[in-house]
C-alpha cells in the first residue's frame, strides 16, 4: 500500500539507515535531508518520483491516497511529525519537512 512505502521510508530516516540516506542523497529531485539534523524535506511530488509511485499510478492518485491515509497518526505514534518547511502558497510546490516531535 502507498502509505505503507511512505511510511517506511520515513521511519527509516527518521532511524538514520545509512542506505536510505545515500539513496535520499543520490536522489536528483525535491527529496534531501537536512545535514545539521534528522529532517527529510521534500515536495509532494519529489515524494511521489523517489518512492517510484509513478510505476503504479498517477499523481493524482497519490496524493488522493496521502490525504485519506492515517499517516500523520501514525508518524504521530512514531514520535515524528511533518511541518512545512517552505510555503509557497500552493500545496504543489510546497516543502515539507519530516521531523522528529521532539525537534518541534
Amino acid at each position: 500500500m502507498l502509505s505503507e512505502n511512505v511510511l517506511d521510508l520515513f521511519r527509516r530516516v527518521l532511524n538514520s539507515d545509512p542506505v536510505t540516506i545515500k539513496r535520499v542523497h543520490d536522489f536528483n529531485g525535491d527529496v534531501h535531508v537536512m545535514d545539521t539534523e534528522v529532517c527529510l524535506v521534500f515536495s509532494l511530488k519529489g515524494l511521489y518520483k523517489f518512492i517510484g509511485a509513478s510505476e503504479s499510478g498517477s499523481y493524482a492518485g497519490f496524493r488522493k491516497g496521502l490525504y485519506q491515509s492515517d499517516l500523520n497518526q501514525q508518524l504521530q505514534d512514531a514520535g515524528a511529525v511533518i511541518e512545512i518547511f517552505q510555503s509557497t502558497g500552493k500545496i504543489e510546490s510546497n516543502l515539507y519537512c519530516l521531523k522528529r516531535l521532539q525537534d518541534t
